[in-house]
């Protein structure tokens, strides 16, 4: 299969299923691993008698969000406020949350799926750079998800497959809800004063 970009990405959270759409201001990359575990293999009599998986693999997809804002991540990783203000800490366990990643397939009428019915998620990290009177420096938001075995995978933790372009029966196979739209924070006539550089005197 040869991905060309990143269609779109579906998020569970519990039983409300998010697609990563314009509101959101889609998703900039998504860094899957661990698809199939390591190989072993069996020595003797001076030969290779035989090769083995090494367990079942431990799936990740590294998802990055241009704009998902902190209400979400939140929700996503399992967050918990801090008393009755608007600051999040760790919460006592991770989120039921699962995630699927479209990717148009070069030349043809398919797209790749990449399936985790549930996951651990985990927002550990954020770098930020200062904006100068050349360049501002956009951060997008880092999701990790962590694959989780389901029966639906047959006690995997990730599934692959093709499907028709603009399909998503691979929803109704995970047997997830439909997916809301518009749900991120981005408008497009929304001024934010933080992407235009400030000058002081």
């Amino acid at each position: 299969m040869a991905q060309v970009g990143i269609k779109t990405a579906y998020i569970r959270v519990g039983d409300q299923v998010l697609e990563l759409d314009h509101s959101f201001l889609g998703v900039n990359k998504a860094d899957i691993k661990g698809i199939e575990p390591n190989v072993g293999e069996i020595d003797g009599s001076n030969e290779t008698q035989a090769y083995y998986f090494e367990g079942t693999g431990k799936s990740s997809i590294a998802l990055t969000v241009n704009q998902l804002g902190m209400e979400w991540i939140a929700k996503i990783t399992g967050m918990q406020k801090a008393g009755s203000g608007s600051l999040f800490v760790l919460g006592d366990q991770p989120a039921d949350v699962g995630v699927v990643v479209v990717s148009p397939e070069f030349g043809t009428k398919k797209d790749a799926v990449f399936a985790m019915d549930k996951a651990a998620a985990t927002y550990s990290s954020a770098s930020l750079s200062t904006n100068t009177s050349s360049k501002t420096n956009v951060v997008a938001d880092v999701i990790t998800f962590n694959g989780i075995s389901s029966d639906k995978f047959n006690g995997k933790s990730i599934g692959i497959g093709e499907y028709d372009s603009g399909s998503t029966n691979f929803l109704t196979e995970l047997g997830w809800g439909n997916p809301t739209k518009n749900s991120g924070n981005y408008t497009d006539n929304s001024s934010s004063a933080a992407a235009k550089p400030v000058v002081t005197h």
